[in-house]
């Protein structure tokens, strides 16, 4: 009796173990599936202009840059987050915020490339964003925050450009 109890009790806890990773397992699957919001899939980035907050709107680095990216695809997924040089990275963990248009950018649109404050509703409209807040979504690889316009367009700011992506269908 006691070996056949011993038994029922190490096949019980192998089951508890068992169904306790199979939960954690699918809560963790689940977890990816939902980790990248609305940003997941695949995109194009369509198009760069000059940053409202650039000093020099006409900076060939910049230019140079903004070249170099315009027309690269990106994938934001669970498992990795392809994208060229300095975007994307394998194996991502990402974070989400709700913002508004005086957030955006890391507050660049308060102010103009002479530094003097400007109205960041205004700054936002010349840019096509009318939204009042919106969702932003970075990666643990890189610095830049992706902003959600509306379901198929998604905007970055990087040195000195605006960038926008639009989804791949």
């Amino acid at each position: 009796m006691l070996l056949r109890r011993s038994i029922s009790y190490a096949n019980r806890l192998r089951l508890g173990v068992a169904g306790f990773a199979a939960c954690a397992m699918a809560g963790w699957m689940v977890g990816q599936a939902v980790a990248q919001e609305r940003f997941a899939g695949n995109w194009i980035i369509a198009g760069a202009v000059a940053a409202p907050w650039a000093s020099n709107a006409r900076d060939p680095s910049d230019e140079a840059d903004a070249k170099r990216l315009v027309g690269q695809r990106l994938a934001i997924g669970a498992g990795a987050f392809r994208a060229p040089a300095p975007l994307g990275c394998a194996k991502p963990t990402y974070a989400f915020h709700d913002r508004t248009v005086d957030m955006l950018f890391e507050g660049g649109l308060n102010a103009d490339g002479a530094n003097k404050p400007t109205d960041p509703v205004l700054v936002a409209r010349s840019l096509g964003i009318n939204n009042k807040t919106m969702r932003a979504m970075t990666a643990s690889c890189s610095e830049v925050e992706f902003v959600l316009i509306d379901s198929d367009t998604v905007m970055f700011g990087l040195n000195d450009r605006v960038f926008t992506m639009k989804r791949v269908k």
